[in-house]
């Protein structure tokens, strides 16, 4: 999962045009706190080989402006492609910086993608197929509808209704991004184990697959097709002869651009060659049509189960929600850094999961003293010290609101940036100034940081780590 901050450098005046090609209106002038600054989130994970953004990402943004409520007819009259890019520290940055109208019924609504698009609209992205699986991008888009200055949510995002109420006014803009492709994943197994025999690989190829397509997104933003041009076939496998087992053996792992396989009838080719009982061996040609639709932001997991009879060949699909936040791996995945105005950045949620409002799994004070990020999250992530859980509790704005019947608990910075904290407590480690036979724990219900007695240290409280870079 991703969450940046866009870094406010400087301040400026920039004009923008309106809807009327010959009427230009001065945006307003640029502080710290209306600034249109960015933030990304991608739930669940990214493809291949690319778990996050990187410093050098480029992302396309779009805003339309209307008085009042967006009227299904996006026009990039505000912002027309921007190039925003990933900084080395984490941040999204873009060049002029623009400015939230201050008005609040001008509304700006959003079109977000990325990699960055090459198209001449707004509404539509195009996608080819890489044949070299572990080079390709896994394209993502956003639609935030009808924000403004002190909404910065807006009413819909991806066409879901937003809890504006639960957005920081002074925050940034939220993409939150959806997957815009279908993820494939292939592999070959035996059916069972044969005594004596052993089996190779030869061939695999994926046949009357489109590659290339166009995304397009509804008038109304809340949601995109594709449309799909040709049909062509992949190769899986590199040429090798692989020996099988009744172990899956991983052949291919891509993206591919979601459409009706039955269409085109798309199917999998398959040659392998085993050895027989009585000598020698055998070689086995088998076509395997794919009866799925694929679908966007979800996951096809295939095993081909391959026996010595190629009559009772079979193809087993599992099909997932690439979106789903229950992800095993989830505890790897480092939060982006989010300045406040402090000594050191926070990260944007607790460890061990990917939504600024979701709890984190819980550690006594036993375990939180000894914990560490430096193999799942990286070295330029630790936990918090005393000083810098009392820097944040005493120099920032915390406030609460309800969510979904939880309290959580929203800290504001000395910059306006604001994180959200869904626990009450958490725990401080040792640290040189105060008894180190008494534990410590930050408290955001009673904005304090306080000494507690030792049979409290059992209690389990989730870890919020801090980026040091």
């Amino acid at each position: 999962m991703e969450l940046s901050k866009l870094f406010i450098a400087g301040l400026a005046i920039f004009c923008f045009t309106a809807c009327s090609e010959d009427t230009e209106i001065e945006s307003p002038k640029i502080d710290a706190g209306n600034v249109i600054s960015v933030s990304t989130y991608i739930p669940g994970t990214r493809a291949m080989d690319k778990t996050s953004f990187v410093e050098g990402d480029v992302l396309s943004l779009y805003s339309c402006l209307t008085t009042g409520n967006y009227g299904n007819s996006f026009t990039a009259n505000f912002m027309n492609n921007v190039e925003v890019t990933r900084t080395s520290g984490g941040d999204w940055t873009y060049s002029p910086l623009m400015a939230w109208p201050t008005d609040a019924n001008e509304h700006l609504s959003f079109i977000a993608y990325y990699p960055k698009n090459t198209s001449s609209t707004p509404m539509s992205y195009s996608y080819t197929v890489n044949d070299n699986f572990t080079e390709q991008n896994d394209p993502l888009w956003c639609t935030i509808k009808d924000a403004s200055i002190n909404d910065r949510n807006g009413t819909a995002i991806n066409g879901n209704e937003s809890d504006a109420a639960f957005e920081a006014t002074s925050g940034a803009l939220n993409l939150k991004f959806k997957h815009m492709l279908s993820k494939v994943n292939v592999k070959v197994k035996l059916a069972s184990n044969y005594p004596g025999i052993t089996c190779k690989l030869n061939d695999l190829t994926l046949n009357s697959v489109s590659p290339s397509g166009n995304f397009t997104i509804a008038n109304d933003l809340s949601s995109g097709n594709w449309s799909t041009s040709g049909t062509k076939s992949f190769t899986l496998t590199s040429g090798a002869e692989d020996v099988l087992s009744s172990t899956e053996y991983d052949v291919a792992e891509m993206l591919m651009i979601p459409q009706d396989l039955s269409v085109q009838r798309a199917y999998f080719f398959i040659k392998y060659t085993h050895t027989l009982a009585e000598g020698g061996e055998k070689t086995v040609t088998k076509t395997i049509y794919i009866p799925n639709k694929w679908e966007m932001s979800k996951v096809y997991n295939y095993v081909i189960n391959l026996s010595l009879d190629v009559n009772t060949i079979s193809l087993s699909t599992e099909i997932n929600n690439w979106d789903s936040t229950e992800n095993p791996n989830i505890g790897t995945k480092a939060s982006d850094p989010v300045d406040l105005g402090l000594s050191v950045k926070w990260a944007s949620y607790d460890f061990g999961t990917v939504s600024p409002y979701d709890d984190g799994p819980g550690y006594d004070y036993y375990d939180s003293q000894n914990f560490t990020l430096t193999d799942t999250w990286g070295a330029n992530w630790r936990i918090p010290t005393y000083d810098e859980w009392r820097e944040l509790i005493y120099r920032c704005t915390i406030t609460s609101m309800e969510k979904n019947g939880k309290t959580i608990y929203v800290v504001e910075g000395t910059n306006g940036n604001k994180i959200y904290f869904p626990s009450s407590d958490y725990w401080v480690p040792k640290d040189t100034g105060y008894p180190s036979y008494y534990p410590y724990c930050a408290s955001f219900s009673n904005p304090s940081v306080y000494s507690l007695y030792s049979l409290d240290k059992d209690v389990k409280h989730p870890i919020r780590p801090v980026y040091t870079k």
